[in-house]
């Protein structure tokens, strides 16, 4: 069965919070703190509904592999996390894509995405230059070096 890319609703509450909690997860975020469910929850509610965001969710076989979130504001801020299980396995580029294509289809008025990234996020760089993402300049991120790229579509 092909990765499935689909708008999050709330049966993907647990799933999610799952994986914003990863390890890895919150060493590449800006925000290292860990999140609780109440909190959770929380942002879940106001973003899962907000015309300002959108949340996908990826998953192959049935199984979950990964999320990708938009920050639909001045920016257009792109997010992608892969579940420990499916990295290395080559998915991300794929779930990138597919979140890609979905969001040309909803929000067709969008033709900038930008990714913040931090430097030392060596696997998310590669991916982001693999789906045709641009270089555009070094900034700071909450103190973090990171990396600014661009997707025009």
């Amino acid at each position: 069965m092909p990765l499935k890319v689909f708008k999050a609703n709330k049966d993907d509450l647990v799933d999610l919070f799952n994986l914003a909690n990863d390890p890895l997860v919150r060493k590449n975020s800006f925000n290292k703190k860990e999140i609780t469910m109440a909190e959770h929850k929380h942002w879940f509610g106001n973003q899962i509904d907000s015309n300002n965001s959108l949340i996908l969710i990826a998953k192959k076989d049935g199984k979950f592999v990964g999320v990708v979130k938009f920050k639909l504001e001045d920016e257009n801020i792109i997010g992608i996390s892969i579940a420990k299980y499916f990295r290395g396995k080559g998915l991300s580029n794929s779930v990138l894509t597919e979140a890609i294509e979905y969001l040309k289809k909803d929000r067709p008025e969008i033709k900038i995405i930008t990714a913040l990234i931090k430097e030392e996020n060596i696997a998310s760089v590669k991916t982001f230059e693999k789906s045709g993402f641009k270089f555009d300049q070094k900034i700071k991120v909450n103190e973090s070096p990171s990396l600014k790229y661009i997707y025009e579509i």
